[in-house]
């Protein structure tokens, strides 16, 4: 008799295995079949700056799109006469850079100006590692529709890494003079790179270091290249280095003097050493002078340059900085171009 009670338990319990898996495959048949035919039939158009909405765009559409290098960026704009309120409408980005060689991907966000005003701007969420983020937000400005006709909208396109550093990453920039702002009229820009700024007067070769463990910057002078030609020509060079925490100077260092060489450049090779806490990284620069004379004693400022991070530096010279953090104990190369002193007593010697 206990066999018996045995084999039944066994042929009740596969029966009712059998029948949970056959209703669980007939609920998913009948879910998928309910969505696909609640599904909404794309949206086909020639013009791929023409939509129905202003958050339809589709991933299939972008075969009519040629591909770029630098990253891409979709938006929409729409003023509301009723409120005076523009709304920037940041769909999508799309072929963003990643990080390094391995072309790891970013935690992109986007910040809308309105220029001039480069102090007033509206910012969208961040979203976590991609290279090409749907944002789906709309940032508004309060401002007359009159007004708005003399700006231009800069959408500049961050990334954010794991230390809070922000990589800018490139801009679009539209003048709204004559531009219609309507919702229906999705618009695609690729980003401009960071412009280089270039110089009349000289370069310097700079190598930063840091190391956040030690709270340690080092900083290493390898060559400085004079453009202009001076009146008195100089012959002797040397660079002053200057820490600074917002407008104090904070340490001062400077490298031996050399000479001139061939083509009008100096080889340095000299390192300095800076003991900055991993805290202030972020709010320390450090400015690079370049010094000449015609004989050795009498020096003037020849131009200079400032790394730092985004409230001291732009450019080059905070993409500098930030791979310096971004890529703790590597040594990170980089040419620098000189801009020239302001007011008079600048080209008074030190």
């Amino acid at each position: 008799g206990v066999y018996v009670w045995i084999i039944t338990a066994g042929i009740v319990t596969g029966a009712l295995l059998l029948g949970l898996v056959v209703w669980l495959v007939v609920f998913r048949l009948r879910r998928s079949k309910r969505n696909s035919d609640s599904a909404e039939p794309p949206l086909l158009t020639r013009e791929p700056w023409h939509r129905k909405s202003i958050y339809s765009w589709s991933d299939d559409e972008d075969a009519t799109v040629p591909r770029c290098t630098n990253g891409r960026l979709w938006f929409s704009l729409n003023y509301k006469s009723e409120s005076g309120e523009l709304n920037v409408n940041i769909i999508k980005a799309k072929y963003l850079p990643g990080r390094g060689l391995t072309n790891t991907p970013r935690d992109p966000f986007v910040r809308a100006y309105l220029l001039p005003d480069e102090d007033t701007f509206q910012q969208s969420t961040v979203k976590t590692r991609t290279l090409a983020p749907k944002f789906n937000e709309t940032l508004t400005f309060k401002i007359s529709e009159d007004e708005v006709r003399a700006r231009s909208l800069r959408l500049s396109v961050y990334d954010i890494d794991r230390k809070k550093v922000r990589h800018c990453l490139g801009h679009v920039t539209l003048q709204l003079e004559k531009e219609p702002l309507a919702p229906d009229k999705v618009i695609w820009m690729d980003l401009d790179n960071v412009p280089k700024k270039s110089s009349q007067i000289g370069e310097i070769q700079i190598c930063m270091t840091c190391n956040p463990f030690t709270n340690r910057i080092r900083a290493s002078i390898l060559k400085v290249r004079k453009f202009s030609k001076q009146e008195d020509a100089s012959k002797w060079v040397y660079v002053k280095l200057s820490l600074n925490h917002g407008r104090k100077c904070v340490k001062e260092k400077r490298s031996e003097n050399r000479e001139w060489g061939n083509g009008d450049e100096a080889n340095f090779g000299d390192a300095f050493t800076f003991g900055v806490a991993g805290r202030y990284f972020d709010s320390c620069s450090l400015s690079f002078t370049v010094m000449v004379s015609p004989d050795g004693a009498d020096f003037r400022r020849l131009g200079k340059t400032v790394l730092g991070p985004f409230m001291y530096a732009r450019g080059e010279e905070l993409r500098h900085w930030q791979d310096m953090l971004t890529n703790p104990r590597s040594a990170v190369t980089r040419w620098h171009a000189l801009e020239c002193p302001t007011g008079r007593d600048e080209w008074k010697s030190d």
